[in-house]
């Protein structure tokens, strides 16, 4: 949500951009230090809680979007962090990694969610 525009949650999109800043700014300082610092972007893993809130008609747009053919589990989160705590991550520093499937590429569901919003609410 930091990379994009958010019609739901925008405070919450500004804390995460929040974040974004705060690991760029802490790499520039402390990189001299061989101190680096990384954000990992998650998207959305589906865990059962996570599916229990969502509508099939919600769980159907997201989908449509993601450029891979398949959801995410925990262990793609997993992966970038370990290849970024590992020596082959050891030269990057002040970095924003997506590990979203490749949804903050584009960002072609922001008018179904609008269409879908506005249907629910009885405007337009």
């Amino acid at each position: 949500m930091s990379l994009l525009g958010d019609v739901l949650n925008p405070a919450y999109s500004a804390s995460k951009a929040a974040v974004n800043a705060l690991t760029r700014n802490t790499a520039a300082q402390f990189g001299r230090a061989n101190i680096r610092c990384n954000a990992v972007l998650p998207g959305l893993v589906l865990s059962p809680v996570a599916r229990a809130q969502m509508t099939e008609a919600q769980l159907g747009m997201i989908q449509r979007h993601v450029l891979l053919p398949r959801e995410s589990v925990a262990n793609d989160i997993a992966g970038a962090v370990l290849w970024l705590a590992s020596d082959l991550g050891s030269f990057v520093t002040g970095q924003i990694i997506s590990v979203d499937g490749g949804i903050c590429h584009h960002q072609p569901h922001y008018a179904d969610m609008m269409d879908m919003m506005q249907s629910q609410t009885g405007q337009g």
